[in-house]
């Protein structure tokens, strides 16, 4: 009977906290449609203050808020609705609302009310994939703040910036932004965003593959939380932890991370973490072999990112839910593929990376200003000696590679023709009728048309190919594999490989033109269609686009 009074109670109270939240969201919508018009002050002033009030009765504002004048009521209405809407994580409603707002600042208004609206729509701006608007916004953000001095702020700015690029696949630039940010957190003396700031320091860390260090943060910052007794952040911190341990190979603890992690997040009702936490789950299951249990996370992760608008978290769920169904629903993967490329290309376009680019310029020429007045003129000198030698390290390492470059083309145009050449040989003496014709390979070339043999082979079962796999499938252990290959030919066995699939794609480029670009990719064994058109082209110096015009 309790426990039934006890349940009661608890659903009433999330129906009235539902019912305040909506109300707030209509107040809001009342303002807007208000304003649109044009409507009298009065009139704006009476929705825009009950608006204000309501997220004070709801908890979401920590002090009682009244405007009596029309300007300054506008900027509050329209910023705390970004951030009202961003926590309901709408981040396109919450883009729009903050939007409506920046303009309504005088131009030289420092306050910390003008910064976190700028940052609002910086931080919205990344959820929805705008990085050129994030990083407009947050530009403007960190003017600010390093004006006023705050250092709190600068942290927070800095935080932001990370997560801009960290988003644009950029964690090289991410870094020095996280690691300033930490230095400015720490002088500020505030643990709580510390916290936060050591989270991303573990994120930037895991995508550049320094798995140990990620790991060392994560658990910072796990340790901070803990002290802080937010059970909210606690779960995002092992959720951090699990990247980095799964990346290490430490399945278990993984597991056990995301398992306190992801029900947390289903209480509290983050999505946001949820769908993340649900792509870790899928990437560590593809890592276990165990491709059918990972389809229903990938799944879910998929629904909460399309409902959300989420485009970057949304293509890795989309590659993952790929890799899932390559084995036992092929047409399906493809489907699942294409969206991932779609989304891909729309995200990570030539015009963004250029604006970070510029971007990045102008932050690196104001930190190089503000270093040059503190160093003496010898300083100087050595800054721009520096320089020329980087530039020339830079012009030596271009030289190389592209030298590099052709001697690969050369060794797998020397492979490929040896491999015809056998195989010509080798259906010349199953056709010949003079026993002369019937000349048995010697042992070098007899293993590479069998390994060759065996690379095709696999290719057309759908399989991945693998050095393991080549290795078992000829009975060899990897390493006995890689001797016998450098014995034969000048090519690893991953080069092998590669060489084999890319000239696998030119016969299918040449012979079946109903195909696209990603249906060959994937025929190919590349998930990714831009890796695969990389790859192609560092081969034969032009796209497969340009190859199939060239052959048509």
């Amino acid at each position: 009977m309790m426990y039934r009074l006890f349940f009661i109670i608890l659903c009433l109270l999330t129906s009235l906290s539902a019912m305040s939240g909506e109300q707030a969201e209509t107040l809001l919508q009342e303002f807007e449609r208000l304003d649109t018009r044009d409507a009298a002050d009065r009139e704006l002033m009476v929705v825009g203050n009950k608006f204000l009030s309501q997220l004070f009765i709801d908890d979401f504002i920590d002090q009682q808020m009244s405007c009596t004048d029309i300007d300054s009521l506008r900027i509050y209405v329209y910023y705390w609705g970004a951030e009202l809407m961003y926590d309901s994580q709408d981040y396109a409603r919450s883009v729009q609302l903050g939007l409506k707002a920046a303009p309504l600042f005088r131009t030289d208004d420092l306050s910390s009310l003008h910064s976190d609206c700028l940052n609002i729509i910086a931080i919205a701006s990344v959820r929805t994939g705008n990085y050129d608007t994030a990083a407009t916004y947050a530009r403007q953000c960190y003017d600010i703040d390093k004006q006023v001095g705050d250092h709190g702020r600068i942290s927070s700015t800095l935080n932001s910036l990370a997560a801009i690029y960290m988003s644009a696949r950029q964690p090289e630039q991410a870094e020095r932004y996280v690691l300033r940010g930490i230095d400015e957190c720490r002088l500020a003396d505030n643990p709580s965003r510390l916290a936060v700031l050591h989270g991303m320091a573990s994120e930037v860390y895991h995508h550049l593959h320094r798995d140990t260090l990620a790991l060392q943060y994560a658990t910072l910052a796990l340790d901070m939380e803990r002290q802080l007794q937010r059970k909210d952040k606690i779960a995002i911190r092992q959720a951090q932890r699990a990247s980095a341990l799964i990346a290490l190979h430490r399945y278990d603890e993984a597991l056990d991370a995301l398992n306190q992690a992801i029900p947390q997040f289903r209480a509290d009702g983050n999505d946001q973490s949820l769908g993340i936490s649900d792509i870790q789950m899928g990437n560590l299951l593809l890592a276990q072999n165990r491709q059918e249990e990972a389809v229903q996370p990938f799944a879910e992760a998929i629904d909460i990112f399309t409902r959300h608008h989420d485009p970057y978290n949304e293509s890795a769920a989309q590659k993952g839910m790929a890799e899932a169904l390559r084995h036992t629903d092929p047409a399906q993967a493809l489907h699942h593929l294409e969206r991932y490329n779609a989304l891909h290309d729309s995200i990570y376009d030539s015009e963004t990376g250029m604006l970070l680019t510029q971007y990045q310029a102008g932050y690196d020429y104001e930190q190089l200003q503000t270093d040059l007045a503190a160093e003496r003129n010898w300083r100087r000198w050595w800054l721009i000696l520096s320089v020329v030698v980087l530039l020339l390290v830079v012009v030596a390492a271009a030289t190389t590679y592209h030298r590099s470059l052709r001697r690969r083309r050369e060794i797998y145009r020397t492979m490929n023709q040896r491999i015809d050449e056998l195989m010509a040989h080798t259906r010349g003496a199953a056709t010949a009728r003079e026993p002369e014709a019937d000349t048995p390979l010697d042992p070098s070339d007899a293993f590479l048309l069998s390994v060759s043999n065996e690379v095709t082979r696999q290719m057309g079962s759908g399989r991945r190919v693998t050095v393991e796999s080549l290795a078992y499938a000829l009975s060899l252990s990897p390493y006995q594999l890689r001797q016998r290959l450098a014995e034969a030919t000048d090519v690893k066995p991953q080069e092998f490989i590669q060489g084999l699939r890319l000239k696998h794609a030119c016969t299918l480029l040449r012979t079946q033109p109903t195909l696209n670009i990603s249906e060959v990719a994937y025929q190919c064994g590349y998930e990714d269609k831009s890796n695969f058109t990389r790859a192609f082209k560092r081969m034969y110096d032009m796209t497969p686009t340009d190859y199939v015009k060239q052959n048509s």
